[in-house]
C-alpha cells in the first residue's frame, strides 16, 4: 500500500525468524479463533504472488519442513520450538476451513490480475507436494478436499481447458494445469522424498541417501482419480482442439518456427506437452475405463504427432508410455490396439519412416523400441487366440522388416568396445543406493547387453524374453509362448535357440564344473547322453560322430572361458 509504513520483503523474513524462534507464540495467535485463521492466512493469500510471502506461507502449514534463515540456522537446528497440540489445533481450524478450496478460488478469482492467479497455481502445487510429505498427520487432514471437493478439480480444469490468446491469460492456463497434472502424478506414487533425516544431513554427498516417507494422498487418491475421470473427454477434447486451432492459424499466414537444425510449421508447444502427460498418468492408472473413452480422433493425432514432430524427443517419451500401456493392456486384444495398428496403420508408417535414410530426427530410436515392444509381446502370446500375433503374421511389411530390425536391435544390444566404454566414462556400481561413489570401476560393457553379472542374477545374453533387453523395456516378468519356438507368432524365428533366463548361482556352478573338468584333463563328456542303454550297440560310425560333436563342444568352452 502507499501508505504502509512497512515492506513485505522486511517483514516476512522477522516472522520466518519469530516461527524459528517461537513458533508457539506464532501458532497462539492463529488459533485464537477461526476468524483469527481467516483473517491471518486470507491477508497473505492476496499477495501469494510475492514470493517471500508464499515460502512464509508455505513454513507456518509445514513448520516440518520450514527453514529458518541463515544467520539463525545452526542455532535452532533441529529445535522444534512448538507443540503438536498447538500444531494439530492449527490444522483443524484450517480443515474446518478448507484450505485448498480457498487457495483454488484465487487461481479462477476473474477480478485477480493474471500473475497473481498464475502464482496461486504454482502456490497450491508446492503447498501438495509438500503435505504428501508431512508423515505427522495433519497433511493427510488437509488434503482430503482434494478427494472429497469436486470444485478444486472443477477448477483446475475449467481454467486449463480454456481456450485464450491473450498472452497472460495463457500462463494461469499453464500454471493451472501444470498443477492439475503434478497433482495426479503425485497422487500415484506410494512414497514421497521428504526432508532428510537428522543422521543423514552430515553424511556427505558420496554416502547421501534420499529420504522417502509414505504418501499422505494414499487416501485420496481414488476419489481424485473419479474424480479427474468424469472430465477426461473434455481433456482429450482439448487435446484435439489444439492441432485445429493451429491448422487454422497456418492457414492465415502464421510464420513457420525455425530452430537450431530444424523448422516446423506448428510448434508443439508446453501446453500440449502437458495435456498428453495428463492423458498419459490418466489412461496408464485406470486402462479399464478410460482406454475405452479414449476418442478416435485423439489417438489418430497421437500417432500422427509422432512423425510430424520427428525431434520432439518429450513428447515420443509420453506417447512410448500410452503406447506400452495399451499394448499390454488384456494382452493386447482392447480395441485401443486395432485402433492404433489397424485403423492408424502405425506399424506400417513407422517402417516406411525408419526404412527412409533422407528422414532425420530422435524418433527413429524410438520406433526400434517400439518395434521391439511389439516383437516381445507378440511372442509371449498364442497365435491362435490373441489380435495381435494374428494381425502380425498376416502383415507383409512387418514380415519384410524382421531381419532390419533384428540386426539394428543386436547392434543396439551387443558389448561396447573397451576404447567406447572407456572414453564415456560408464559408471557402473551395482549396489548403489542412488547415488553414485567416487572412483568407481569404469565398465566396457553396454548396460542392455547381456551376460553381465548384476546383483548376484546374470540374464542370458539376447534380445527376446527373459533377456536383459526385453527388461529394460519393461517387459519384466514375462515368458515366451511355449509354441513359439516352432513358429513365432510376431512373424520371427529370432533367438528361437536362446536359453532361457537361470539363475547366477546355478549358472556359475556350471561354469565352474566345466572348468574343473577341462583342467584336471578329465575326458568326460560335457554332454548329457539320453540314449545310455543303447550305448553299447552304437556303431563305430555313430561313435565317432559323437567323439568329434564332444570334441568341438569342448572347445566352443574353451572360447567361452578365455
Amino acid at each position: 500500500q502507499p501508505n504502509s509504513k512497512a515492506s513485505l520483503h522486511h517483514v516476512c523474513p522477522v516472522l520466518s525468524t519469530i516461527l524459528a524462534c517461537q513458533g508457539e507464540s506464532v501458532y497462539g495467535v492463529l488459533n485464537q479463533s477461526n476468524h483469527s485463521v481467516k483473517k491471518n492466512m486470507e491477508a497473505m493469500l492476496n499477495y501469494v504472488h510475492i514470493p517471500d510471502v508464499s515460502a512464509l506461507l508455505i513454513n507456518i502449514v509445514c513448520p516440518n519442513s520450514a527453514k529458518a534463515p541463515k544467520p539463525i540456522q545452526a542455532a535452532t537446528a533441529h529445535v522444534k520450538t512448538y507443540t503438536n497440540e498447538s500444531l494439530w489445533k492449527f490444522y483443524k481450524k484450517l480443515a474446518n476451513w478448507k484450505f485448498l478450496s480457498v487457495v483454488s478460488e484465487h487461481i479462477k478469482n476473474p477480478e485477480a490480475p493474471a500473475f497473481h492467479r498464475a502464482a496461486a497455481s504454482e502456490f497450491l502445487t508446492k503447498l501438495i507436494m509438500k503435505l504428501a510429505a508431512d508423515h505427522t498427520g495433519g497433511g493427510e487432514m488437509l488434503l482430503q478436499p482434494l478427494g472429497h471437493c469436486p470444485e478444486i478439480v472443477q477448477v483446475l480444469v475449467d481454467v486449463s481447458c480454456s481456450q485464450t490468446k491473450d498472452v497472460q491469460d495463457s500462463q494461469v492456463r499453464d500454471a493451472a494445469l501444470d498443477t492439475l497434472m503434478k497433482i495426479t502424478q503425485l497422487s500415484t506414487e506410494a512414497t514421497v522424498q521428504a526432508e532428510p533425516r537428522t543422521d543423514q544431513l552430515y553424511s556427505g554427498f558420496a554416502n547421501g541417501q534420499i529420504n522417502e516417507v509414505q504418501n499422505q494422498m494414499v487416501s485420496v487418491k481414488e476419489h481424485l482419480h473419479d474424480l479427474i475421470e468424469s472430465h477426461f473427454v473434455e481433456i482429450c477434447r482439448t487435446l484435439t482442439n489444439t492441432a485445429h486451432i493451429q491448422r487454422k492459424e497456418v492457414e492465415q499466414g502464421r510464420a513457420p518456427i525455425k530452430h537450431g537444425g530444424y523448422v516446423v510449421d506448428v510448434p508443439f508447444t508446453y501446453y500440449r506437452l502437458l495435456l498428453v502427460k495428463l492423458l498419459r498418468v490418466c489412461v496408464s492408472t485406470r486402462p479399464e475405463k478410460l482406454f475405452d473413452e479414449l476418442p478416435r480422433e485423439t489417438s489418430r493425432l497421437l500417432c500422427h504427432w509422432l512423425l510430424q514432430y520427428p525431434f520432439a524427443s518429450l513428447y515420443h517419451n509420453e506417447f512410448m508410455e500410452i503406447f506400452s500401456c495399451a499394448l499390454k493392456f488384456r494382452d493386447s486384444d482392447h480395441e485401443i490396439v486395432k485402433i492404433f495398428l489397424q485403423k492408424n496403420k502405425l506399424i506400417s508408417v513407422l517402417i516406411e519412416y525408419y526404412l527412409d535414410d533422407s528422414k532425420k530426427g530422435d524418433v527413429k530410436g524410438h520406433i526400434l523400441r517400439m518395434m521391439n515392444m511389439i516383437r516381445l509381446m507378440a511372442s509371449s502370446l498364442s497365435p491362435s487366440h490373441h489380435f495381435l500375433p494374428q494381425f502380425l503374421k498376416s502383415h507383409e511389411a512387418w514380415r519384410a522388416f524382421q531381419p532390419r530390425l533384428l540386426e539394428d536391435t543386436y547392434k543396439l544390444a551387443e558389448p561396447w568396445d573397451e576404447s567406447i566404454a572407456a572414453s564415456l566414462r560408464i559408471v557402473h556400481h551395482a549396489k548403489s543406493t542412488g547415488m553414485m561413489p567416487y572412483g568407481s570401476v569404469i565398465s566396457d560393457v553396454n548396460p542392455l547387453a547381456g551376460d553381465v553379472e548384476l546383483d548376484g542374477d546374470l540374464v542370458e545374453h539376447g534380445i527376446d524374453l527373459c533377456s536383459r533387453f526385453a527388461n529394460e523395456l519393461g517387459f519384466e516378468g514375462y515368458v515366451a509362448f511355449a509354441g513359439s519356438d516352432k513358429a513365432s507368432p510376431g512373424g520371427t524365428t529370432s533367438n528361437s535357440k536362446k536359453k532361457k533366463k537361470k539363475k547366477w548361482k546355478k549358472k556359475k556352478g556350471q561354469q565352474q564344473n566345466m572348468q574343473e573338468n577341462i583342467c584336471d584333463g578329465n575326458e568326460k563328456s560335457l554332454l548329457t547322453q539320453n540314449n545310455t542303454d543303447n550305448e553299447g550297440i552304437e556303431s563305430d560310425d555313430i561313435k565317432n560322430e559323437k567323439r568329434g560333436n564332444k570334441n568341438e563342444t569342448q572347445k566352443r568352452v574353451y572360447d567361452d572361458l578365455d
